[in-house]
């Protein structure tokens, strides 16, 4: 029997356009003496007040940047108790320019609340220093007993603009200190007075310098319990249908793929033509505000170089995880987000064979603890896997937002076939590992005894646990929750089928999340979470974090059942109603109460067990859709067509922002367009990278779903939506 379910990559038309010139060039090491100018008199610490310390680590070690990350920790080596209201911190450098600026603690031992931030302009700057930040302590900081510390300090801080910073002219800067240690060139002061570290030649010691300091409210994004213990404030997160920015404003994704890591490349696809920022400016101005970026876990764990043509002379030489830094830094200085995802396991093309998110090479400890050291890496801290990173991730965008948005656990979980043992082997939903849905249906997902051999199938479970690992550390470090998105599986139990013995409905690798609700004779499986666990308890739950993701294709990947003589787009109007297969599907989750799981033999569903809140909607993101670019591509020749599904699914997708006339009441639809890749066939760029691939599918189709600042305005002139006609209506 033919599995009646594809993924879209299984057609990707890899056509081997990486052509390598080898112009592989030694490193530039930027080095800073950082050496203070001669003064006639002693700028040094006194031995009076002997025995405090000042250790500084560097968490954002890129010569250039938004975003200066100095981490500080104060030891007292003295015989007494010193409160830190009395002690202050100066970390000096040059402002490289005259904007206002602003003062960010991401996590105090001590309590960011308990932090204030001032920057002091020199009154006799030096070469190396015109500016220091100072970082001061209220009372309710507490004290540092005899042989104590404060513990770690993390601060930053950016301009008003985000225009960058020179970090290699800064007297305080130290690149290669990257770990706690005392260093004499950040300064610490008692009651005014200088009692470590020495400061730049030129800088007044005094305790009250000119002009005086103007203090700046500490700002954090330190998460603070809400209901249930998991809102966090700072951060992403959700809403119902919608996803929310940190300001509490909603934020829908409009966005695109930009694939390469996951393949045997390395490296995003597209710079053998042209720089970074060339690429992602061409994004911006098509109105996307989102990337989702794949790589794989050997990607990940091996961070090799890959070979890089001329196209982009800021990436050769560099390994993999620092040029997805700067794609992910430029990405975000002009107001583009980014969603990782974790594609494959080994380097390849599309997705694992086996649908399973671990492989015998790399199995589930490793797939999660690669996601633990994307989040770290995310938040700045470099990571050793096959080499150590150079460049730093920035952790804000333009927009004062995080960049990264969260991380698709994996990318499209599915069956090979639709007989029970093919559907035994491969990405299930709900099925328990063990743990009898009849009975539990909303268990520990760290309990089943499938997890110390890596060999379990419920992709609800494993998602969890791989989320639940995350927001634990997350939580562990004082950072924001990211938004978890969950993609769903391929094939689920009919009501009239069961787990072990079918029969299965199937669509799309990555493209049913029936499992949520379930059915008559299937329990549901919603998404619980919770802030770390193992498998005797769970941490505490998290509530409003997880985005549902659902890819989406049409038959020229493959003839699924309902692309027929009879296809239609209405609810209702057919058997073969396109919005009634969504619906069924995926779209149910993003309407009015569409998220009511069954239990079978019970009158409600057990949150408790987990101690999750019920929710009776969630977002929706269908992170993966594409066509071709031909005319028969993008409109429709007849029912059950190319063009008649991708014109009725933009229609689709645009009725969920107000509207309606699909007969169903979705809202507040994401996407992320596969892909922008000129040598894909459903590429929106042409081979060269340069321009469209066909403007009429960007200007009379994807623009209408683009929301935001930067969508494309509309308008009869060229570049402006609808400029080559308007949308088609649905068919």
């Amino acid at each position: 029997m033919k599995p009646s379910f594809f993924s879209r990559s299984r057609l990707r038309p890899w056509q081997g356009r990486w052509m390598f010139r080898a112009l592989l060039i030694g490193v530039l090491l930027l080095c800073s003496a950082g050496l203070a100018l001669g003064t006639a008199r002693s700028s040094h610490a006194q031995s009076a007040p002997a025995g405090l310390v000042l250790e500084y680590a560097d968490a954002n070690t890129s010569a250039t940047t938004n975003t200066p990350r100095p981490h500080f920790e104060i030891v007292n080596n003295t015989s007494s108790s010193v409160a830190l209201s009395s002690l202050t911190i100066r970390y000096w450098y040059t402002e490289d320019g005259s904007q206002s600026q602003q003062f960010w603690c991401d996590y105090a031992a001590v309590g960011c609340s308990n932090l204030s931030g001032s920057f002091v302009q020199m009154s006799a700057p030096t070469a190396t220093a015109d500016t220091y930040l100072q970082v001061s302590f209220s009372s309710a900081a507490g004290s540092i007993g005899p042989g104590g510390n404060s513990g770690e300090i993390q601060v930053r801080f950016n301009k008003s603009d985000w225009s960058n910073y020179d970090q290699t002219n800064d007297y305080s800067w130290s690149a290669t200190q990257t770990s706690y240690a005392p260093w004499s060139q950040v300064t610490l002061y008692l009651n005014g007075q200088l009692v470590w570290g020495t400061e730049p030649g030129g800088a007044s010691p005094t305790p009250t310098p000119t002009p005086s300091p103007t203090p700046t409210s500490v700002s954090t994004l330190t998460p603070t319990p809400g209901a249930g213990g998991g809102s966090t404030s700072g951060g992403w997160t959700t809403s119902g249908t919608k996803i929310l920015a940190p300001n509490g404003s909603q934020f829908v994704i409009s966005g695109i793929n930009w694939y390469g890591f996951e393949t045997p490349d390395y490296v995003a696809h597209g710079l053998w033509s042209y720089d970074i920022s060339t690429i992602l400016n061409l994004v911006k101005s098509y109105g996307y505000n989102t990337l989702r970026i794949p790589f794989s876990d050997q990607m990940w764990e091996s961070d090799p170089v890959p070979q890089n043509d001329v196209g982009c002379p800021s990436c050769v030489g560099l390994h993999a995880r620092d040029i997805l830094a700067k794609i992910i830094n430029y990405a975000g200085s002009i107001g583009l987000h980014v969603i990782l995802d974790n594609h494959r396991s080994e380097a390849g093309e599309s997705a694992e064979q086996s649908g399973l998110w671990y492989t015998s090479a790399y199995p589930e400890s490793s797939w999660i603890n690669d996601w633990v050291s994307v989040q770290r890496w995310v938040h700045g801290i470099p990571q050793t896997l096959g080499a150590t990173d150079t460049v730093t991730v920035n952790y804000l965008a333009s927009d004062g937002w995080p960049i990264v948005l969260g991380y698709d656990l994996r990318n499209e979980p599915h069956v090979e076939g639709t007989y029970p043992n093919q559907y035994a082997s491969g990405a299930q939903w709900g099925s328990g590992d063990g743990i009898d849905p009849a009975t539990n249906p909303n268990p520990n997902p760290f309990a089943p005894a499938c997890v110390a051999t890596s060999s379990c199938h419920d992709w609800r479970l494993a998602a969890e646990r791989a989320a639940d690992t995350l927001l634990g550390d997350a939580q562990a470090h004082g950072w924001s929750y990211p938004l978890i998105f969950v993609e769903g599986v391929s094939a689920y139990p009919t009501a009239s089928g069961t787990q072990a013995n079918g029969p299965y409905s199937s669509t799309w690798w990555g493209g049913s999340l029936q499992g949520v609700n379930g059915n008559s004779n299937n329990a549901g499986a919603p998404i619980v979470l919770n802030a770390g666990g193992n498998a005797s308890s769970l941490g505490p739950a998290v509530n409003n974090q997880v985005v549902y993701s659902a890819h989406e294709y049409g038959p020229t990947l493959y003839p699924q059942s309902w692309f027929n003589s009879s296809t239609c787009y209405k609810s209702g109007c057919s058997s073969s109603s396109l919005v009634d297969v969504w619906t069924s599907n995926w779209a149910y989750i993003a309407t009015p109460n569409g998220i009511n799981p069954t239990w079978p033999g019970h009158s409600s569903y057990p949150w408790s067990n987990t101690g999750a809140q019920p929710y009776s909607s969630a977002p929706v993101w269908i992170g993966e859709f594409g066509t071709g670019n031909s005319a028969s591509d993008l409109v429709s020749s007849g029912a059950g067509s190319q063009g008649q599904w991708f014109t009725d699914l933009i229609n689709f997708i645009k009725s969920s922002y107000g509207g309606g006339g699909s007969g169903v009441a979705v809202s507040n639809l994401n996407w992320t367009y596969w892909a922008l890749n000129g040598e894909d066939s459903y590429g929106l760029l042409n081979g060269q990278y340069n321009g469209l691939a066909n403007p009429t599918k960007e200007y009379s189709f994807l623009c209408f779903i683009e929301t935001g600042p930067l969508a494309v305005p509309a308008g009869s002139s060229s570049g402006q939506c609808g400029s080559t006609g308007p949308l088609p209506a649905p068919q």
